[in-house]
Formats: C-alpha cells, structure tokens, sequence
C-alpha cells in the first residue's frame, strides 16, 4: 500500500492537505502546527476512533483531543494505491457518539465501492494486522517508542516459526488456564475461597446457635429484674414530685402576694412623676439656659450702655470748654503804629529841613527821607506778617471746635445704639422669665435654680417609676401551666433517696434496661436466621465435599500451566533469534556498528550488546537515545517480518529527536535504503533531518 494525498478535518486541522510520494517522505513543521495530528489522523482513518476511551492520568482519549477546533464534525479523505488500484478511502462522523464511525471506499474518480472494502475494518483488511500490531510496528512515535507484549503481536510473530495457525497464541492459553484456576482460587476469591467461607460460616451458625440458647435465657431473666427495679424507682420519682409540686404551689402564693405589692408601688411612683410633669410640662434645660444666657447678655448691654454714656458726656464737656468763635487780636498792631509814627516824624523834621525851618547839612536832609522810607517799609511788613498769622489761629481753632463736635456726635449714636440693645436684653429676659413661668420681678438665678430644681426631681421620679415598673414586670406571676396530676391518695410514705439519686439510677436502669432488650432483640433475630441445625449440618457436609473437589481441579490446572510454560520456553527459542537477528543488524547501522547484539524474550524485555563486551546492558543501563535506536530496530524488524500482506508504509513521528547527529544522519541513510521497499513518512520538527538527507543525496548515499 502507498499513501499519495489526505485530505483532514481533524483537530487543529481544518481542510488541510498533505501529498505524499513513494519511498521517503520527511515532513518537517515546527512544534504545535499539526505533525502528530496527521500521524493521528491516518491511523483513525485505517482503524477509526474509539469511542470506549475515558481520559485517563489527564491525557484526553482521541474522540475528545482530536475534535476540530472550528467545532465541524470529524472526517477527512485518503487516496492510496492497493494491489495495484487507486482507492479513496473516506470516513464521516453519522452522529450519536461515533467520530469518524462511518468509512466508504471507492476507486479514485468514480463512485464505485470497492468491494473487498465494504465490511470490515479498512486497515486490518488493507494491511492484514489488527491496530495493536499495527500500532507496535508500522506506527512508531518518539514519545511512545517502547514496546510492550501482546497477544495479537505474539500470534503473528507465532505464524513465522510455526506452521502459520494464528487462532492461538501462548499468552491467551496461559491467561484462559489462569482464568480457569482464579474461577477456583484467586487470593482470596474464587469457588474454592467462597466454599471454604462458606463452610466456615456454617460452622461459625452451629457453635453461636448453641452459644446464643444460653445468652438469651441470662438476658430474658435479667430483664425481668430490670423492669421490677424501674418501677420501684419510678414509685420513688412520683414521691418526689408529689412534694415539689406542694412546694411550688406555696412559692407561687408567695411570689404573688410580692408581685401584687410591686404593682401597688409601681403606681404611685408612676403617678407621682405624672403630677411633676404636669408642673414642669414647659420647663426644659433649654430655657433655663436660654433665661441665663438673656440675663448675661443684658449685664453686658448695661455695662456697654455705662461706658457708651461715659464716653459721650467727655466728649459733650471737651466741646463745651472751648471759646466762642471771634476775631483774633493782631500782636503787630503796636509795633507797626509807633513805626509809622516815626516815619512821619522822620518825614515831618526832613522836610521842615528842606524849608529851613533849622539848620542841617545838605546831606542829613536826605538821610531824614531815606530812614522815614525804610520806617514806612517796616510798618507795612508788620502789619502783613501779623495779619497771616491771626488767620492762621483762627483755621486751627475751627478745626479743632468741628474735630470734638463730630466725636460728640458719634458717642451720641453709640449711646442711643447701646440704650436699645439694653432694652432688647431685658425684654428678652422678661420672655425668658415667662416661658419658665416666673414673673418680670424675679431674679434670674433664683428662677433659674428652681426650673432646674423641678427638672431634677421629675428625672428622679421617671427613674423611680421605670425602676418600680421594672420590678412589677419581673415579679408578675404568669399563669401557671396545668401541673401533672398525682393521685396523692395513691402514694403514701415518704421517699427514702434523694430525687437526683433516683433519677440517676432510673437513668441507668431505664439505659441497661433497653441495652437488654436490643440484645435480647437481635439475638432473637440472630436466632431466627441461624436457621435449622439439622440443615447446616447437612450443608457443611456438602461444601466440604465440592471443597475436595475443586482443590483437585486447580491443582491439575496447575500442572496444565507447567506444561504450557516448557512448551512456551521450547517456542521462545525459536522465535526471539529471527527477530533479534535482524534488529541486531538494523541497529547496528543506526550505531555505526558500536552494537552488533539485541535480546528479548516473549515479556518484550529488552538488552543490547556492545561490539567488544561479552555481556548484554539491560535497557536500564542505556542512555535515552541508545534506547529509542534499539526500539527503532526492533519495530524496524517486526515490520519487515510481520507485515508482509501487503507493504504497509511507516509512520514515524520525531522518532529522531534524541538521536544525536550522526546517529541521525545513519538512520536516516537505513531509512532511505528501507524506502526502496515500503513507503516512509517521517515527521520531524528539526531542520537537520531534510539537511542530512539532501547530504546524503549528494554522496549518492
């Protein structure tokens, strides 16, 4: 079979293609773009998609991993070649739980079913192996490279050294014997276990039936004593309670007569504080500080109305002292007359001169008009300087005189201002006065201190009469319930125990009393199904027969096992050196010959041998990717050996990752030999592998 064109809606793959040719395919893709998705999609396609699978560890099972992300069914297409005819193999999910559960195959470019297609599953009839074999040889993934056993495996590795029966197989013979020998014996289950119980019970029913006769007898006897001692004691508990109910009736006369006492008191108190609040019905905090606040403010309108009248009777005086307005006398007056006077005189003797009236030299007649003109001079100076300053008094002793007056003025609007403020205050000291009742003559204080008196005692008295109402409610004596009626007439005597030491003991007795009778109960009942001693008689010697019996059944399965055991061993070394041969040989290439042996037995228990050593290295003692080549070889060879039907292509899924590069590059050269034979897919998220290959090509590899 040769894989040419897919086409998928599978997973992240939504309408993708993939075109493949003969011999080696190397598809390489970074992580996360669908590599293990196409390797997925092709075995779904050849053997569909389980629909049995839960998840598990975590890990989705593919009918959940694989649903297409656009949420499409799951389906997709394959064209191949087989037995020489290009088909088309197609699957489709009808719905009901089943993705990709129907699949149809026709001829490339026709409608036409192929018919040796049309039952059946397509792979195991295109390759000629069930999926397990198919998924431990052809499909090789690098993260699941190990190889465990499997039965359907084991018979086609079977069929190559035997005459080619594939009905049976070692593993399913020895597991139908042991299934066989654990129907008998299996641990502890099986027929022969479950007989042996069996038979243990029976015994264990015939000892406790004896056991049990005796027990019930001791119970049934001291239940007796028990039901005596509880009615004497619940005799002792209605003595009790025929005193108690006496005492309570005394302490409910008392309490009464107490609480009808506490009502009278809660009464009058109550009443009392209705007459005080009566009284103070319109005093409140509230207007008393109001009156005391009025009388404050009043005191301090009185003392600024003192200080305003005060203030304007000095300024009232100043302007009284001052003189009437009048003409100021001029202090040059004096000065500048006798000045004149002169200058006239002068003037007068200078010309008297000039006329001859007396003898004076020529030059003294002009020094008489010269001094009469500079005293002429002097005297109007004076007189204007004196004039100016009088003026100048006058301004100042006007200003002055308009400066007191206007002071006069504004303590006379402050007085009238303070002589209202001071009678508003007193008129609202008055309305205070009133609002507390009080009269316009009382004192402020005194009115005061009786409002808060009064406020005192009526606090005083709502306290004593929420006090007095609180003790009648606590002391009221509720309706007493019916009390249990006690024959007294019937109970005579008085206790002989305490109340607290008779219910302790009718506690325990009561407790002890129904302890015996659940034994006695279920002892009965255990009684009951024991059943008929004659019959488990003859039923253990029954099992006891079937015992004998089935222990010598296992025991011949068991020599069975033996003998399919040395048979087994006789087969193993048959089949295990074809297929060690030739992985030996394929892994050898892979290694550049550094290992030239590979074991395994039928458990897929694996070693390798090193070119040089004696010994072969369990795979535990190998490193990771020394494995993964041994692996490879082995799949490599089953492949070769066991599908031979027809040429099924390999599937390998970054089966290179740990390999270093040149084991890489050796593999790859096997790989590319093997392509000649069967067609090869090998995908890859490295670049090294295409690297290697066109390497290769170049060489003529």
């Amino acid at each position: 079979m040769e894989l040419k064109r897919l086409q998928a809606s599978f997973g992240r793959l939504e309408g993708a293609e993939l075109e493949l040719h003969s011999g080696l395919n190397v598809i390489e893709a970074p992580n996360e773009s669908g590599k293990s998705t196409w390797a997925a999609f092709l075995r779904a396609m050849l053997y569909g998609v389980s629909t049995s699978d839960r998840v598990k560890n975590g890990v989705l099972p593919d009918r959940m991993r694989y649903q297409p992300w656009s949420g499409a069914p799951m389906e997709g297409t394959a064209d191949l070649s087989w037995q020489g005819k290009d088909i088309t193999l197609r699957r489709t999910s009808p719905g009901g739980g089943k993705p990709m559960g129907m699949a149809e195959a026709v001829y490339t470019g026709t409608e036409e079913r192929v018919s040796e297609l049309r039952a059946g599953v397509p792979g195991e009839i295109i390759l000629g192996v069930p999926e397990a074999v198919f998924r431990r040889s052809a499909f090789i993934s690098g993260s699941d490279m190990a190889l465990d056993a499997n039965a359907e495996l084991e018979k086609k590795i079977t069929r190559l050294v035997t005459s080619g029966e594939e009905r049976s197989s070692y593993t399913e013979a020895d597991e139908r014997l042991r299934r066989w020998q654990r129907k008998r014996r299996w641990r502890s289950s099986g027929a022969l276990p479950e007989a042996e119980g069996r038979r243990k019970e029976v015994q264990d029913k015939l000892r406790r039936i004896e056991s049990e006769n005796k027990r019930l007898s001791e119970l049934r006897e001291e239940k007796g004593k028990l039901t005596e001692q509880r009615a004497l004691l619940e005799n002792e508990l209605a003595l009790h309670r025929r005193d108690e109910r006496r005492e309570e009736m005394r302490r409910r006369e008392e309490a009464a007569a107490e609480a009808a006492e506490a009502a009278k008191a809660a009464e009058q108190a109550q009443a009392q504080f209705r007459e005080l609040e009566e009284k103070a019905r319109d005093i409140t905090p509230e207007k008393v500080q109001a009156l005391r606040a009025a009388a404050v403010r009043l005191e301090e309108a009185a003392r600024d109305r003192e200080s305003a009248k005060n203030a304007y009777a000095e300024a009232k005086a100043a302007v009284d002292a001052l003189p009437p307005p009048a003409k100021q006398p001029n202090p040059r007056k004096t000065a500048v007359l006798i000045l004149f006077i002169l200058g006239v005189l002068v003037l007068l003797a200078g010309a008297a001169a000039g006329m001859g009236l007396f003898t004076l030299p020529a030059g003294f007649v002009y020094a008489f008009v010269l001094l009469a003109l500079i005293l002429f001079g002097a005297a109007s100076f004076c007189s204007f300087s004196g004039r100016k300053e009088a003026r100048e008094k006058e301004a100042a002793m006007a200003h002055e005189r308009e400066l007191k007056e206007q002071a006069a003025q504004a303590a006379e609007k402050q007085l009238d201002a303070c002589t209202s403020e001071t009678e508003a205050c007193a008129a609202q000291r008055l309305e205070a006065l009133a609002a507390l009742g009080e009269g316009p003559v009382a004192e402020t204080e005194e009115a005061a201190q009786r409002a808060e008196g009064l406020l005192r005692e009526l606090r005083d008295a709502q306290i004593r009469a929420e006090n007095a109402q609180a003790l009648a409610a606590r002391l009221r004596v509720e309706p007493a319930p019916p009390m249990e009626h006690i024959p007294e007439d019937d109970l005579t005597g008085e206790p002989k125990i305490k109340k607290a030491a008779a219910e302790d003991y009718l506690r325990r007795t009561e407790e002890k009393l129904r302890q015996v009778s659940r034994d006695l109960d279920r002892g009965e009942g255990i009684f009951d199904l024991l059943g008929d001693p004659l019959l488990l008689a003859t039923e253990e010697g029954k099992l006891t027969e079937d015992i004998h019996r089935m222990q010598g059944e296992y025991d011949a399965l068991e020599l069975a096992l033996d003998a399919l055991r040395e048979a087994n061993t006789q087969l193993q070394t048959l089949f295990s050196p074809i297929i060690s041969r030739r992985a030996a040989a394929l892994m050898a290439r892979m290694t550049d010959y550094n290992y030239a042996g590979v074991y395994f037995d039928r458990e897929m228990r694996f070693s390798a041998q090193r070119s040089g050593d004696l010994n072969a290295h369990a795979l535990e003692y190998l490193s990771e990717g020394t494995r993964n080549q041994l692996y490879l070889a082995v799949r490599l060879a089953i492949c070769e050996l066991v599908l031979t039907e027809e040429s099924c292509p390999l599937i390998l899924d970054d089966v290179l990752a740990v390999f270093d590069d040149k084991r890489a590059k050796d593999t790859l050269r096997l790989l590319k030999e093997l392509g000649s034979e069967r067609q090869i897919i090998l995908l890859t998220c490295q670049s090294r592998e295409k690297r290697f290959l066109a390497e290769l090509e170049k060489e003529g590899a």
